[in-house]
C-alpha cells in the first residue's frame, strides 16, 4: 500500500488513518465469519499437536480380538490352541508345535451280568459277535466251587480245594487247586469221576514232603505230617488229560501210593459255590424264534438260591407252552400279544417255583414244547 500512495505522489497515510483502516478490516472479517457460521460452515483451525509423536494404533479386522498394528503397540496375543479334528480314538491333532496326541480312550463296557458286553473301536469282539440285538448267539459258563474233602480213614488229616472252570462257545477251561495237611511223606494221586463216564480219570500226582523245622515233636499231639499245595489244570498247573471237561466232574478222590482212597468229595451237591451260564435258544421245526436262557445259582453253607430265565421273541401270540429241565416237565408259560416269551423260575431256601428235584448247578438242558410234545425252543449248558 505504501507503494500505491507513493505512486500517486501523495503523502503516506498517518497513524490515525492506519488505525481506522485496521478497525474497518476487523469489522469486515467479523461480518464474513458470522455469515459463514450461520450457513453451517467453519473456518479451519490451527493444530497445536506436538510434532514427532507416534501415530495412534491402527485397528483392523472384524470379530474379536482386533488385530493391532503399528509401531509402539503392545505385543500381539498368544497363538491359538491346537486344532483337533476327527471323531473316534485317537484324535487327530494339527498345527505346528503341538504336543503329541493323547492315548486312545479305554474300552466302553456296558451291560450287567457275566460276561460283560464290550463295545467301542479297537476292542475285541464279544464271544457271541454276530447276534441280533441283545440276544447272543454264543454260550458262556463259569463255575467256582469250594470243596471240603471227607477223610475216608477217619484220621485227623484233611484236604480241601477250589474248582474253577470257564467255558465260552463250547471251549472249556478250568483248574483245581488242592491243599492238604497231615499227610505222611509220599506221593499221592488225584482222580475224578465224570457225569458221562464210570471209570475214574487220573488227573495227576503230587508229593508231600516231610515237615521242616527242628526240635522234638510233642508225643501227645497227632502226627502233623507235611502240607501240600497243588494245582491241576490252568496255565501253571498239572495239565488235565486231553478232552477232560472240568464242568463234568461228579466226584473226586485222593489215594496213596498203595491205591488206598484217603479222601473223597461229591460235587453233585454243592455246599459253597457259584454257577453262571448263558446259552442261545435253538428254534424247533417250523419256528423262527430267537432268544437265550440263563442260570445263576449261589450256594453258601448248604443254602441254595438260584434263578432260571428264558426269554424269546418271534413265537405265536398268546400261546401256552410247557417248559422242562433235563427232560422233566416243570411248569407252563404263555407268550404275550407280540409273541414274546418271558420265563423266570427260582430255586429258593423256602421253596421256589422249581421242584426240589431240580439242581441248577447240574442242569444241562432246558426245553419248551407245545401240547403235542413238539420242541419249540431248547438250550444246552
Amino acid at each position: 500500500m505504501r507503494a500505491w500512495w507513493q505512486s500517486k505522489g501523495d503523502v503516506a497515510p498517518s497513524n490515525t488513518m492506519k488505525t481506522q483502516i485496521d478497525s474497518l478490516t476487523l469489522k469486515t472479517l467479523g461480518m464474513i465469519a458470522a455469515v459463514l457460521c450461520g450457513s453451517g460452515m467453519l473456518l479451519p483451525s490451527a493444530s497445536h499437536a506436538k510434532s514427532g509423536a507416534p501415530p495412534p494404533p491402527i485397528l483392523t479386522g472384524s470379530g474379536g480380538p482386533p488385530i493391532i498394528t503399528g509401531s509402539g503397540n503392545p505385543p500381539p496375543p498368544p497363538p491359538p490352541p491346537p486344532v483337533v479334528t476327527g471323531s473316534g480314538a485317537p484324535p487327530i491333532v494339527t498345527g505346528s508345535g503341538n504336543p503329541p496326541p493323547p492315548p486312545p480312550p479305554p474300552p466302553v463296557v456296558t451291560g450287567s451280568g457275566a460276561p460283560p458286553i464290550v463295545t467301542g473301536s479297537g476292542n475285541p469282539p464279544p464271544p457271541w459277535a454276530g447276534g441280533t440285538g441283545d440276544l447272543p448267539t454264543g454260550s458262556s459258563e463259569s463255575l467256582t466251587v469250594r470243596i471240603a474233602f471227607t477223610a475216608a480213614s477217619g484220621t485227623t488229616t484233611s484236604a480241601n480245594g477250589v474248582l474253577q472252570a470257564i467255558g465260552i462257545n463250547g471251549a472249556d477251561h478250568g483248574s483245581l487247586a488242592l491243599h492238604t495237611t497231615g499227610l505222611a511223606t509220599g506221593t499221592y494221586t488225584m482222580s475224578a469221576v465224570t457225569e458221562t463216564g464210570t471209570a475214574p480219570v487220573t488227573l495227576g500226582t503230587f508229593d508231600v514232603r516231610a515237615p521242616g523245622g527242628a526240635g522234638t515233636p510233642n508225643p501227645a499231639a497227632p502226627p502233623r505230617g507235611g502240607r501240600s499245595n497243588t494245582r491241576f489244570g490252568g496255565p501253571r498247573g498239572i495239565p488235565f488229560p486231553d478232552g477232560f471237561d472240568p464242568f463234568d466232574i461228579s466226584s473226586l478222590a485222593i489215594s496213596d501210593s498203595n491205591a488206598n482212597v484217603l479222601f473223597t468229595a461229591d460235587l453233585t451237591t454243592v455246599t459253597d459255590g457259584v454257577f453262571d451260564a448263558r446259552a442261545p435258544l435253538v428254534s424247533g421245526t417250523g419256528v423262527t424264534a430267537k432268544g437265550s436262557a440263563a442260570i445263576h445259582v449261589c450256594a453258601k453253607g448248604g443254602v441254595v438260591d438260584g434263578t432260571l430265565r428264558v426269554r424269546a421273541s418271534g413265537l405265536p401270540a398268546s400261546t401256552t407252552y410247557t417248559y422242562a429241565v433235563d427232560g422233566t416237565d416243570v411248569g407252563t408259560v404263555t407268550t404275550g400279544a407280540a409273541g414274546s416269551l418271558r420265563l423266570v423260575a427260582t430255586e429258593k431256601p423256602s421253596g421256589g417255583s422249581l421242584p426240589a428235584s431240580v439242581n441248577l448247578f447240574t442242569v444241562t438242558e432246558v426245553t419248551v414244547h407245545d401240547s403235542s410234545g413238539n420242541v419249540i425252543l431248547s438250550a444246552s449248558f
